[in-house]
């Protein structure tokens, strides 16, 4: 009914419809012992419409309990701050994306970022401001990929971009269209003046640069790390 199957919330689901299903029985039950006849207890009408009462509140409470169910998965899922995909979610898609890969071919690739000096703008602006340029920073990346990649947050200023149905080359395009969205205009962070933010950006494809996760991740990041050490405001995919 609910959930994935044999999950906590899958027997909560169901544990709320056997309860209430249970409670209605037994009242049925008890007022038949004493009476000897269903007919003096309700009509047969009565009976199906108390029993369409019991299904509808049951289902009420089933949906409320989903919705529920709906926002924490969200929640645990998701970067508070941002609204990017946090570093559990990112995996998992990642895993799902390898699967794929190895049934069909399908190649995809990954971009790790790092704003660049971002700790001197938290020293020179305030943690509020900070955290505006990360907010700003995740929705200029949404603006520049495309609607199936996904973003995370995977540390301070860390993040990662999956790119499902891209090689190399074309993760290298995305990953340069991110690097002069940032850079092509200075952030506002509500303190009275804009602020100037770079990127650095490496890239890895699954299969040339490795058929683990383990593997293609280190390889973005070497890669991002030989971005900062050529100068920082780049893309190294190779």
């Amino acid at each position: 009914i609910l959930g994935r199957p044999w999950n906590h919330m899958w027997w909560l689901a169901h544990a709320i419809f056997a309860a209430g299903f249970f409670l209605l029985s037994f009242g049925v039950v008890q007022a038949f012992h004493t009476t000897r006849s269903f007919s003096k207890i309700y009509s047969q009408e009565e009976l199906f419409a108390r029993l369409r009462e019991a299904m509808a509140r049951t289902e009420q409470a089933l949906q409320a309990l989903q919705r529920t169910n709906e926002k924490l998965e969200h929640l645990a899922a998701t970067d508070p701050l941002t609204g990017a995909a946090n570093r559990r979610q990112f995996i998992e898609r990642v895993e799902a994306e390898i699967a794929l890969a190895k049934r069909n071919g399908a190649p995809f690739s990954l971009l790790s970022l790092d704003l660049d000096h971002f700790k001197a703008i938290n020293d020179s602006y305030g943690h509020q401001a900070g955290d505006q340029v990360l907010q700003r920073f995740v929705n200029k990346c949404l603006d520049a990929i495309r609607p199936y990649d996904g973003v995370a947050r995977v540390g301070g200023e860390e993040f990662m971009v999956l790119l499902p149905q891209a090689a190399l080359d074309t993760a290298q395009s995305i990953g340069e269209r991110i690097r002069a969205a940032i850079a092509g205009a200075p952030f506002e962070a509500g303190i009275g003046k804009p602020i100037e933010v770079t990127v650095s950006v490496g890239a890895s494809e699954f299969g040339r640069d490795g058929e683990t996760i383990d593997a293609i991740l280190r390889k973005a990041d070497e890669r991002l790390y030989r971005a900062k050490h050529q100068g920082r405001n780049r893309v190294v995919a190779a």
